[in-house]
């Protein structure tokens, strides 16, 4: 099974990921599934990755710039699907 080219723009120079509604709502019809529920579990999934980096910077304080970086990421990827 191929994944579509729509999903991911991946830039090395930079390594900017960037994921939209339109991406996922995309997979979902690729995969047959509900455009609202795929959101929906995108948000979810968001959430505990945000959730988990909290754990994680405790844990390793060393790790505090890697975990800007991906929260960043993370809030930014929420703000397109809300």
């Amino acid at each position: 099974m191929s994944i579509s080219r729509n999903i991911v723009c991946l830039s090395l120079n930079n390594l900017e990921l960037r994921l939209y509604a339109r991406n996922f709502e995309k997979l979902a019809d690729e995969a047959g599934l509900s455009k609202p529920m795929v959101l929906k579990q995108v948000v979810v999934i968001a959430d505990k990755i945000l959730n988990s980096l909290e754990t994680i910077e405790i844990e390793i304080p060393s790790s505090s710039k890697f975990i800007g970086f991906i929260c960043e990421r993370v809030e930014r990827l929420k703000a397109r699907i809300i």
